[in-house]
């Protein structure tokens, strides 16, 4: 994950430098950094759940605040980073970075559907 948003940075640098001067670039930039970002992203996803586990733990946090905790990084994050690509002009950039997001949050999302329908099939709710 640490990897992911100097990339962003190093990449709107590039994408404003490229702009200016050759055009025809800041698209396959644009794609590019994308399948850097999602390739990025995805084995780190592993160490943010061992992360939270160990911080439920050792702090005394319940897991389910600390989802909505994640959640909320998550979603405050890429939609950060996908407004700063907007307003630096790569808007396939900022889509791809909030899709991202919108996709890491609903994997985050999943336990507690799970849970809502554990209590459906439970007959508590």
């Amino acid at each position: 994950m640490s990897g992911v948003l100097p990339a962003a940075a190093v990449g709107l640098v590039l994408f404003l430098l490229l702009k200016t001067g050759r055009q025809e670039f800041t698209l396959p930039l644009q794609w590019g950094l994308l399948a850097l970002f999602f390739a990025s992203v995805l084995p780190q996803i592993g160490a943010v759940l061992a992360f939270t586990k160990a911080l439920t733990t050792g702090v005394g946090l319940s897991e389910q605040t600390v989802l909505w905790i994640r959640i909320l990084g998550v979603g405050l994050l890429s939609g950060l980073l996908g407004e700063a690509a907007r307003d630096a002009g790569a808007g396939t950039l900022a889509a791809g970075i909030e899709l991202a997001g919108r996709a890491a949050v609903l994997f985050l999302i999943l336990p507690i559907v799970k849970g809502l329908l554990s209590l459906f099939q439970e007959g508590i709710v």
